[in-house]
């Protein structure tokens, strides 16, 4: 795709262990993704959106099907975008 000019990746975990989700995201700062058949690449745009939520509904599915996210269902998203460079 050598017209893309952005990439959005969004991250979602638990807020137990929102030290894992960060620590992810720092590592994910450094990421490029080269365009073929071009000299430019997606890199980080040096911002990181941050969002929490909460999922009230116990009859969720996601809820039913998992343990886990019973236990956990406020929830932290960062959201990290690559632009064209």
């Amino acid at each position: 795709m050598p017209d893309i000019k952005t990439i959005e990746l969004i991250y979602e975990m638990s807020k137990d262990k929102i030290a894992q989700l960060e620590s992810f995201v720092n590592c994910a700062e450094i990421w490029r993704f080269p365009i073929a058949g071009t000299q430019c690449e997606l890199g980080w745009n040096d911002k990181v959106e941050s969002k929490q939520w909460s999922d009230p509904l116990v009859e969720n599915w996601r809820i039913r099907t998992s343990t886990w996210h019973a236990r956990n269902i406020e929830l932290d998203v960062q959201i990290i975008r690559f632009t064209r460079k």
